[in-house]
């Protein structure tokens, strides 16, 4: 895994791009998008953010957020998503 560094700034917006694995097209149906959105609902609740805006395409998605907390870390609301 890359050693990337993460800069986490309270109140900031990030941009997000996230990729399903293999490139899978995934959320490319009705049921996974809805699915999708009822994961996010789920993780909203447990690590508020705001989704300000958003893309999503078959094999991956576009975010812009900001999370809640005075961390600003949103690695853990992506983990919570990705894991769900």
């Amino acid at each position: 895994m890359p050693n990337f560094r993460r800069f986490y700034v309270p109140n900031s917006i990030v941009f997000i791009t996230e990729v399903t694995r293999d490139r899978i097209p995934y959320l490319g149906t009705e049921e996974n998008i809805k699915l999708f959105w009822e994961t996010l609902r789920r993780v909203q609740a447990i690590h508020p953010f705001h989704l300000l805006a958003y893309v999503i395409l078959p094999d991956h998605f576009h975010w812009l957020m900001r999370v809640e907390d005075e961390s600003g870390n949103f690695s853990t609301v992506l983990h919570s998503i990705k894991r769900n």
